[in-house]
């Protein structure tokens, strides 16, 4: 179905859909609800993760709308953990479906499977919101945005389809890279996706807008060090309140200086 659909032709999408239609309109059916195809696949990755099992091809042709899988042929569990795993020689160059990527791979498959009935008109757009998802998580990773601070801010964006286009990414500008009319155009079109709704309260309810960042402790210790210990207490009042706006406290969200990046700071050994 999913190379059907990207080669257009959907109508050979939909006959299959109709050829296979008690099990996957049963599933369908259930979208609204329950999003039982995503769900059942959730749960599959779930387990798996639980116990320490690496799949090795999971790509999507190997798995079903039941929330099952098929072609186990180079799987295997994790001896001594290692979250690069992957007991497919096919996949070592890569490492795409080890054991610490199963979730993502898991949803992004479930993002091609949405995006073709999507192009077959079988669910809305809304019912996709994994595929929307997957290509935001693509766009962010282009860009490298800062992950605290991009789901900060993205709640500044207003559900009002009136906004100019010139003007749509501009709650934004803070953390969106300058690359180019092409990614400007792919945050443009996932961003009048997402303001169908109005979302601020309940994202800043659940996104911090402060975290405790390593430069931010190693400033504190530098201070501490020196005998200031105001610094320490200053972080921590801040990080007491993570998700309020805390007005004068706007430094403790910025991004990582150019010193932070270093071993020592954001990296550390596990003696440290």
């Amino acid at each position: 179905m999913q190379l059907a659909s990207s080669a257009s032709a959907v109508d050979t999408v939909v006959r299959a859909a109709a050829h296979y239609s008690g099990t996957i309109l049963l599933f369908l059916e259930s979208f609204n609800e329950k999003s039982a195809v995503a769900e059942g696949i959730a749960s599959l990755v779930d387990r798996w993760q639980g116990v320490g099992f690496t799949h090795g091809v999971l790509n999507p042709d190997n798995m079903s709308i039941m929330g099952l899988t098929i072609d186990y042929g180079p799987s295997g569990y994790l001896d001594a953990f290692a979250p690069s795993y992957t007991p497919n020689t096919t996949d070592l160059p890569g490492r795409r479906y080890c054991f610490t990527n199963q979730p993502d791979i898991g949803l992004w498959n479930i993002a091609q499977f949405t995006r073709t009935l999507v192009a077959a008109k079988l669910i809305d757009d809304k019912e996709a919101n994994y595929a929307m998802e997957s290509k935001l998580l693509n766009n962010m990773a282009i860009d490298k945005v800062d992950y605290t601070n991009f789901f900060w801010f993205l709640s500044n964006i207003k559900a009002d389809p009136n906004i100019p286009e010139e003007e749509l990414l501009n709650p934004l500008k803070a953390v969106l890279l300058d690359n180019g009319q092409e990614q400007k155009e792919a945050w443009i079109s996932w961003v009048n996706i997402y303001i169908e709704e109005e979302r601020k309260a309940s994202m800043n309810a659940v996104n911090p807008n402060y975290v405790l960042r390593n430069y931010l402790c190693q400033s504190a210790i530098d201070a501490a060090e020196q005998g200031d210990f105001e610094e320490v207490w200053r972080v921590l009042e801040v990080m007491e309140r993570p998700y309020d706006e805390q007005p004068g406290k706007e430094k403790y969200a910025r991004l990582p200086p150019a010193w932070a990046y270093r071993p020592g700071v954001c990296m550390l050994s596990c003696s440290s």
